[in-house]
């Protein structure tokens, strides 16, 4: 793999964990407050987050534990927090 590639990997690794917390984030806040656009970025997110959990569970079944780490693990712990404080955030309101 050459370096502008790896670049591109830790770039594009690094948004799927931003977008894991923000997804449940933006899809309940969009269903609470009912804003649309908040619901559709919502879930373009979380079908990228999705993409790369799969794109993880691939590289576990290659035995490659870091890439498993990076694309798979670290997207859905950050995804059940980012539910956990959306959910807390939004459970009064409404």
């Amino acid at each position: 793999m050459n370096y502008f590639a790896a670049f591109l990997r830790t770039r594009g690794v690094s948004f799927v964990w931003i977008s894991a917390v923000f997804s449940p984030v933006l899809l309940i806040m969009g269903i609470v407050e009912d804003k649309s656009v908040h619901v559709l970025v919502g879930c373009t997110l979380l079908l990228l987050v999705l993409w790369s959990i799969l794109d993880g569970i691939k590289a576990l079944r290659q035995q490659m534990m870091p890439n498993f780490v990076g694309s798979a693990l670290v997207p859905i712990v950050s995804l059940v927090f980012g539910s956990l404080f959306a959910l807390l955030k939004y459970a009064n309101t409404g």
